[in-house]
């Protein structure tokens, strides 16, 4: 893999970019505003999704300090555990993932792909994932004691240094609306554990201009995501861009599309994912990207996204994770 100096910050290029934006004409015509898509389902085929971005970097940093292992957590169909899985391998490090929950989901999504990889895994309950951190700290001295290095990534690799990738992110489509002409009023996308949302709108304050950032929670609720996002503006001005005012990343925090808690899909969700497959041919997933499309409806309903303004949905993977989920589209 290859390194490059870019905004300050070394990165491998590990994924497949700029990614396309494409144009939804028949949803666009339903709901009365003109929305596109940004294909980052689209940044690899084993790590696709959101998580390459950020792991370009985490992972320029893990190589610089000397380590020789990655550990990280999530739940058991954790998008990210996959990545980290997937990229580190072919990195050359050694792969360790704490999942919640137990082998019962070994064969499916995400977890099949783990298991394939090589990772090695350390189940957790619910109490184990409210000391996570303490438990990858565990597992880095194990390591050590081995005579290897660590390097930790927290959950959805949402710290400053994987918010570097989002904010790479809203460049490039900065210099796509500059190459087309095109200027989007609105970007939607899911807000799970903060660094996508964050990058995003760190790099359209940066650029100096770009859409309002609607980040729609798929868990937790909008304090907590304010609380878990500022350090992070803090921490990227302070350690690599000086020029980035953190009082201008500003992104809107939307409630009330989590349903009936993470991980867990109701009815109208599944619809949804069902009508926009069937109308598009885009596949969406019922965790993150289902419910941040709801957020985008909601969006429009209330008024927030009005006539004659543009959309672009960031859809950012979670294909494998569906695919850990057939049973709830047995009926379809």
């Amino acid at each position: 893999m290859t390194m490059e100096v870019e905004i300050g910050v070394e990165r491998l290029r590990l994924a497949r970019l700029p990614t396309p934006i494409e144009a939804l004409e028949r949803r666009s015509r339903v709901l009365g505003r003109e929305i596109h898509v940004k294909r980052d389902d689209l940044t690899d085929t084993l790590a696709s999704g959101n998580k390459i971005r950020k792991l370009e970097f985490a992972l320029a940093a893990a190589r610089r300090a000397g380590a020789d292992t990655l550990i990280t957590c999530g739940a058991a169909q954790s998008n990210h555990a996959r990545a980290t899985a997937v990229l580190g391998i072919r990195c050359g490090f050694a792969v360790r993932l704490v999942l919640l929950g137990d082998a019962e989901d070994r064969d499916r999504g995400n977890h099949l792909i783990d298991r394939i990889l090589g990772a090695r895994i350390r189940y957790i309950d619910a109490a184990g994932w409210k000391r996570r951190a303490a438990i990858m700290a565990e597992e880095a001295e194990e390591v050590a004691r081995a005579g290897g290095q660590a390097w930790v990534l927290p959950e959805g690799g949402s710290d400053e240094i994987g918010t570097l990738g989002y904010l790479r992110a809203a460049l490039e489509i900065r210099a796509q609306e500059e190459a087309t002409g095109r200027r989007f009023d609105h970007l939607v996308c899911a807000l799970g554990t903060g660094g996508t949302m964050a990058g995003l709108a760190a790099g359209f304050a940066l650029a100096g201009r770009g859409p309002r950032v609607h980040g729609i929670c798929v868990c937790n609720d909008a304090d907590y995501f304010a609380a878990r996002t500022a350090p992070l503006y803090e921490a990227v001005a302070r350690r690599w861009l000086p020029e980035l005012d953190p009082r201008r990343c500003r992104p809107e925090i939307v409630e009330g599309y989590k349903g009936l808690g993470y991980g867990i899909s109701d009815e109208n969700a599944r619809a949804g994912l069902l009508e926009l497959a069937r109308e598009e041919g885009l596949i969406l997933d019922p965790v993150y990207t289902m419910k941040a499309w709801m957020g985008l409806c909601g969006l429009i309903e209330d008024g927030t996204i009005a006539p004659g303004e543009t959309v672009l949905f960031l859809h950012s993977g979670g294909l494998f994770g569906l695919l850990g989920r057939g049973d709830e589209f047995r009926d379809c």
